[in-house]
């Protein structure tokens, strides 16, 4: 409910959520296609997942897995930490994270969640950090590339793109963030505040 009401308040057409999300974005456009039908159009109703994905340029990504357990969410309360990448994560102990990454024994490249779940998490990592798609991403290793060939391709990846993320990040100016941080704040304030005022006169709260 808490999710909705955020989404619904500030009139979001397109919501970036996860795969485990997108039952909260279609209870989100039920209340507002209710409530529209109701009391008028007093809310923007998001589009649907398939518009959402379509929007957002990418299909895969949704839901990375566990590297040491690929049947379940990456998760950053994971005690171990073993089976997470953190944005914050030295590039080289992320790269070895990589290379301990659970696999299989079936010895060939290939995108296939049901029986190379853990090859096809790191194909799946490895494609967004590439920005290409998983299925030519799978491509290009078909044949005889060996594991662990691919995984220090995908872990040699993994360290470029954060050692480029962190050297980006020690350079943000904090107090031009801070500025925009404060007026967008203002800006969604008013938004938020006339969605509240008009949804509050409609059902018979306020005058």
């Amino acid at each position: 409910m808490l999710m909705a009401a955020d989404i619904l308040l500030y009139r979001a057409a397109y919501v970036p959520v996860g795969d485990d999300q997108t039952q909260h974005l279609e209870f989100t456009r039920d209340i507002a296609e209710r409530m529209n039908s109701r009391f008028g159009e007093l809310f923007v109703v998001p589009e649907p997942v398939k518009k959402q994905h379509e929007f957002f340029g990418k299909e895969q990504g949704l839901r990375i897995m566990d590297l040491q357990n690929p049947f379940k969410k990456m998760s950053k309360s994971d005690e171990s930490g073993k089976g997470v990448l953190f944005l914050s994560d030295n590039p080289d102990v992320a790269a070895k994270k990589i290379m301990s990454a659970t696999t299989d024994d079936k010895a060939n490249v290939a995108f296939d969640r049901a029986s190379q779940p853990g090859i096809s998490n790191l194909l799946e990592i490895l494609a967004l950090l590439r920005n290409t798609s998983v299925v030519d991403t799978a491509k290009e290793f078909e044949g005889e590339t060996r594991y662990g060939e691919f995984k220090k391709i995908v872990a040699d990846e993994v360290r470029r793109f954060l050692t480029d993320f962190q050297h980006k990040l020690k350079n943000v100016d904090e107090a031009a963030v801070l500025e925009k941080l404060e007026s967008s704040e203002k800006a969604m304030n008013v938004q938020a505040n006339r969605t509240l005022q008009a949804v509050q006169q409609a059902v018979g709260l306020r005058r």
